[in-house]
């Protein structure tokens, strides 16, 4: 008797969690799928502005190609490559020379501007042989020495911040017209127009061994009581995704 009223308050409790709702959990893109454009191990590339003067006199991130080689590659003690190692790449920065920053700033005279984008994209778009210029030559060299003639590296690109307390962020359309982003739409505008100068510059660029795959959302979070800067993550991931086979991470 005492085991048929176990079994039946057992199976009174799964019952019972049976029909409370369960909560719901954020979760990782699976590695490799195509979710995350097939994005495995993601390193980080630091190339935003960090003064000379604190390091030496070093540009410490200005990513020259013999950088890039223990990252595309696995070297043995002699340097010789012997395997890949990093498929994908996230280029971002923190500030630009003038102490501008991409993040969120309270203060708008640390705010990101034009300029500041501008900088960012000129420095990682350089055809020096640093940056996405020496990733792709690395890549090559790696493909060479491995025998893996169809190999390429993925890319993933930040977008900045455009903070609501910047009335003059420079003209994007050339209207002749400084863009203001109190609004909603002045914040779109220059976000949308930053994702297509990262387009152009990249088709342009025309590497051999590189493949955009998508943004990377640099803040990292929304302000869930401002409706504004949801609708701007929002609309961003939507611009992103009809532009083509593009992810937007953060």
């Amino acid at each position: 008797m005492k085991m048929k009223k176990g079994i039946a308050a057992a199976m009174a409790l799964l019952m019972l969690a049976m029909l409370m709702p369960t909560k719901a959990t954020a979760a990782y893109f699976p590695p490799g799928s195509a979710s995350a454009n097939g994005i495995e191990d993601l390193v980080l590339i630091y190339s935003g502005y960090y003064n000379p003067a604190n390091y030496g006199g070093e540009d410490i991130s200005a990513w020259p190609r013999e950088q890039f080689k223990p990252y595309a590659a696995f070297v043995d003690q002699f340097g010789r490559r012997q395997d890949t190692l990093f498929r994908d790449y996230l280029f971002l920065g923190l500030q630009g020379p003038n102490g501008r920053s991409y993040h969120r700033e309270t203060d708008a005279s640390k705010a990101g501007l034009k300029s500041d984008w501008m900088w960012f994209l000129d420095r990682i778009f350089t055809s020096d042989m640093e940056q996405l210029n020496a990733l792709n030559e690395e890549t090559k060299a790696t493909a060479a020495e491995l025998g893996q003639t169809e190999l390429k590296n993925g890319v993933v690109i930040m977008v900045p911040f455009a903070n609501e307390n910047v009335t003059n962020f420079g003209d994007v359309d050339g209207d002749g017209l400084s863009e203001n982003l109190t609004a909603l739409a002045g914040r779109e505008k220059v976000t949308r127009w930053y994702i297509d100068e990262v387009l152009y510059r990249f088709e342009q660029a025309n590497y051999s061994n590189l493949v955009l795959k998508g943004f990377y959302w640099l803040k990292e979070d929304m302000d869930t009581t401002k409706p504004d800067e949801v609708n701007l993550v929002k609309n961003t991931a939507t611009y992103i995704h009809n532009q083509g086979d593009y992810i937007f991470v953060w």
